[in-house]
């Protein structure tokens, strides 16, 4: 397994078990891994999760998958390529409780959704968007393309489990038929930290609706 952070207390017990642990891609010139675990910026996840692939690895990436439909699309296309497949740790939805609720929609115990929302309000000030070098906020870092917001990442979780939810069998989300949103912010940042977003899946509406105050 490769892990991003050397530091982190699960990695000297990965060590303990003679696990190979590494900051640097160059381990797969030494070792194969059956599973790469990604943890690192979402701007690096293509990049990663593809030469894993590459190598023969199954993939475990953390959310959200890539910044642009493109590198995701690109990240498919090598799951294909490589017959092996990439997960993106959205784990949440596979909590007792959203794997029951969803189990109830499908076996008609519930009926399908009509209206859900969710409400969010974390605060975070401009320390929160320096840590790790500073490409938290970015719409892009020393030339590539970031894209960090309070939707697509942080708070990504719960639109995920309202969209899994809606999905039409327990290894499927739905997709949403259109989008609407108002995006500001509070923070010095790039891009927004405070969201309303009202999502139509065919009969459902969404509503997400996110804040994080300010420095104050």
């Amino acid at each position: 397994m490769i892990r991003i952070f050397p530091h982190a207390p699960i990695a000297n017990e990965w060590r303990r078990q003679a696990f190979p642990c590494t900051t640097r891609w160059t381990l797969f010139i030494r070792h194969t891994a059956d599973l790469a675990v990604i943890c690192t910026p979402p701007f690096l996840h293509r990049e990663q999760s593809i030469t894993a692939l590459r190598h023969g690895s199954y993939v475990l990436c953390e959310k959200p998958v890539a910044p642009t439909v493109e590198e995701a699309e690109a990240m498919l296309v090598a799951e294909r390529q490589y017959c092996k497949f990439i997960a993106i740790g959205y784990q949440w939805s596979f909590s007792d409780a959203i794997q029951a609720l969803k189990q109830d929609i499908l076996d008609g115990i519930l009926g399908a959704p009509i209206s859900m929302k969710t409400a969010i309000s974390w605060p975070r000030n401009f320390a929160y968007y320096r840590r790790g070098g500073g490409w938290g906020g970015k719409i892009a870092k020393d030339g590539v393309t970031v894209l960090d917001s309070i939707a697509s990442n942080a708070c990504a979780h719960y639109l995920h489990n309202m969209l899994f939810l809606l999905g039409s069998s327990m290894e499927e989300s739905a997709l949403a038929d259109s989008i609407e949103a108002d995006c500001l912010r509070a923070n010095n940042i790039e891009t927004f930290d405070t969201c309303a977003l009202r999502a139509r899946r065919r009969c459902a509406n969404l509503f997400y609706r996110l804040t994080r105050d300010g420095e104050s």
